[in-house]
């Protein structure tokens, strides 16, 4: 249930290269951001778009458990029950403004199949 949760998110891009990462934020505005795959195994990674710059924020998870955890510019750390807690409740201190425009590989998979909605994901 939270796997599908979580790939339904229109943030949520998976296994994504920095590169293509790269890619699809210098285009975009000042707060778009997306989550994917970390090069760390198990972990997550929030990446931003800043004024002229591109950050990650790497989010900790033990494979298998319901914690995850960011660590805040302030060294203290936060943990959530799952991806989507963890970007909800720390949107305002990051200013993760709105997710990337880029569709997400996952975006097809949950459309509807009439023609009134589609490329709308269904929450």
């Amino acid at each position: 249930y939270k796997i599908e949760q979580t790939l339904k998110q229109r943030w949520f891009h998976g296994d994504l290269p920095q590169s293509k990462v790269q890619e699809i934020l210098i285009r975009a505005s000042a707060g778009e951001f997306l989550v994917r795959f970390s090069s760390q195994p198990g972990c997550f990674t929030i990446s931003q778009k800043k004024d002229s710059s591109i950050a990650h924020i790497r989010i900790a998870h033990q494979p298998l458990s319901d914690q995850y955890e960011i660590t805040t510019t302030t060294k203290h750390k936060r943990t959530y029950e799952s991806l989507i807690e963890l970007v909800e409740k720390e949107k305002t201190n990051y200013n993760l403004v709105c997710p990337s425009l880029e569709p997400t590989p996952f975006h097809k998979i949950f459309v509807n199949d009439g023609t009134e909605n589609e490329g709308i994901y269904i929450n």
